[in-house]
């Protein structure tokens, strides 16, 4: 006569392996790589300058704004885009992300992060007409973005 224990520890063995062999993806049959490989060949999704602008504009409101004002026009700190801005000045899109990541806010810089700079430059160059909304952004073309 079977002990009730061990009987009962029995059932559960084979009732794990029945699951387990016939649960999808819980096999070692299961194609559980295929995911994986799939998506690692898929392409990396693509950003444009309009979605990081739009991202962008709601940063320069709580952080820029302040200072030089809603529309860009300068309140106490140079004006970032129309007929009086000097941001040309910086000669291109990477100087111009350099510039703001190392020194703006003015005596607070490094409080506002990597992205959330990127974000306000696209809204910038956007602002200027010096890219479009369409484009695709690529940080490491940034330097060919003339300021122009």
């Amino acid at each position: 006569m079977d002990h009730p224990v061990v009987l009962k520890y029995n059932r559960a063995v084979i009732t794990a392996v029945a699951l387990l062999l016939f649960i999808p993806g819980c096999n070692s049959q299961a194609p559980a790589t295929t995911t994986a490989t799939s998506t690692a060949t898929q392409p990396p999704s693509q950003v444009t300058f309009g979605q990081l602008a739009s991202a962008g504009q709601a940063v320069y409101a709580s952080r820029c704004a302040s200072c030089h004002g809603n529309a860009g026009q300068g309140a106490g700190a140079p004006p970032l885009w129309g007929a009086n801005s000097h941001l040309s000045d910086l000669g291109n899109a990477q100087l111009l992300l350099s510039f703001t990541s190392g020194s703006m806010p003015p005596g607070a810089s490094g409080t506002i992060s990597r992205q959330n700079h990127i974000e306000i430059a696209a809204y910038l160059l956007l602002q200027n007409g010096w890219v479009t909304q369409t484009e695709i952004f690529n940080e490491s073309q940034l330097s060919s973005i003339l300021l122009r």
